[in-house]
């Protein structure tokens, strides 16, 4: 999706960060993150202070407990889930998280990507246990 479309949907805008052929369009802690490179939407992010219900099938991310989020998350996943500098990586589903694992409440957010965008970065990352 292109920037017009994305912002047609959740109106982004606000501030406006580019970095070579990222651009990142932030409107504040209440509202989506949103990650573009090349005019083509990669990444949408959202904090704990998100003003909506981000739901997922049965998940309710900001709502249920972080444990439940979780191990629902590792269910649906289906493949093995991915650890790195905090974050959770789903890659099956597209998710990374952050804050609900380790019940970091001043760290929680989500972030909802497009295939490919965090393989990269796979190596570094350990597979993660859980308890």
């Amino acid at each position: 999706m292109s920037f017009e479309e994305v912002s047609a949907i959740i109106g982004i805008g606000g501030r406006k960060k580019i970095k070579y052929s990222e651009c990142n369009y932030s409107l504040g802690p209440a509202k989506p993150r949103a990650i573009f490179r090349n005019n083509a939407l990669e990444e949408v992010g959202f904090s704990k202070y998100f003003e909506d219900d981000l739901v997922y099938m049965d998940i309710d991310f900001f709502k249920d407990n972080e444990i439940e989020v979780v191990k629902k998350l590792l269910y649906y996943n289906k493949v093995e889930t991915y650890e790195t500098v905090g974050f959770l990586v789903f890659f099956s589903l597209g998710i990374a998280l952050t804050g609900f694992h380790d019940q970091d409440e001043g760290q929680k957010s989500v972030s909802v990507f497009k295939k490919g965008v965090w393989d990269e970065m796979r190596d570094e990352m350990t597979v993660y246990k859980s308890e």
